[in-house]
């Protein structure tokens, strides 16, 4: 239009003196929350900087900044880190999608149940003759022979310890037939002592000391 406000000088010195307010920065995503004994993956910062399977052992700090401590499962350290150092595992993560879409649905939305329905609750009924036979007969897959019942636990007690016995009088019998004689033993004279060899034996005689004669025989010839 020839007469548009837009178009006015005035208009536009008083935009040019207020300048539009800046546009509000987008909403970061909150950091990951993580609970104690939860396995996640943590950076391995006094290695080599890798993520590796950890658990978490203790958090500290504000809630809004949390530290926590995380133990690296492959080489035992314990790392010091944030939330930006450490990641949900594989198995974690998808959990915790499945929790977070089925969650709210299951939770108001209840299962229908189909007219008419009925339901009937009562004991089991076992026939245990058919368990034993069902135990002892093979899988129609494998049609291997049967199975033997299985070895009561007090038999193979009752035979393990009779085994042990056994070995115990065969060690007995050769530790007797196979000892010896101790230079400790003591003598059977009632002034024996322990620890001297022959103790409580009487004194024997020194042999007599006689004097060499040295006599040259004739058939020494020099």
């Amino acid at each position: 239009e020839k007469w548009s406000k837009e178009s006015h000088p005035a208009y536009r010195a008083s935009r040019s003196d207020h300048p539009p307010p800046p546009t509000p920065p987008p909403d970061e995503p909150l950091p990951a929350s993580f609970s104690v004994n939860e396995n996640v993956l943590a950076r391995w910062v006094s290695g080599d900087n890798s993520f590796y399977p950890a658990r978490i052992t203790s958090i500290t700090g504000a809630a809004s900044n949390p530290v926590y401590f995380v133990s690296i499962k492959s080489y035992g350290t314990v790392e010091t880190l944030t939330a930006k150092d450490i990641k949900l595992a594989s198995s974690d993560s998808r959990k915790r999608k499945a929790d977070a879409s089925s969650g709210p649905s299951s939770a108001h939305s209840p299962l229908p149940h189909p007219p008419n329905s009925s339901v009937i609750s009562a004991a089991a009924d076992i026939n245990p003759a058919l368990a034993n036979q069902a135990r002892n007969e093979p899988s129609k897959a494998t049609d291997g022979p049967p199975r033997p019942p299985k070895a009561s636990r007090k038999v193979k007690a009752n035979k393990e310890l009779e085994e042990g016995k056994l070995k115990w009088k065969d060690f007995a019998s050769k530790g007797r037939l196979g000892k010896k004689d101790s230079m400790f033993r003591t003598g059977e004279s009632p002034h024996a002592r322990v620890g001297f060899t022959g103790s409580g034996q009487q004194m024997r005689r020194d042999p007599t000391r006689a004097r060499h004669v040295y006599q040259q025989q004739e058939d020494e010839g020099y």
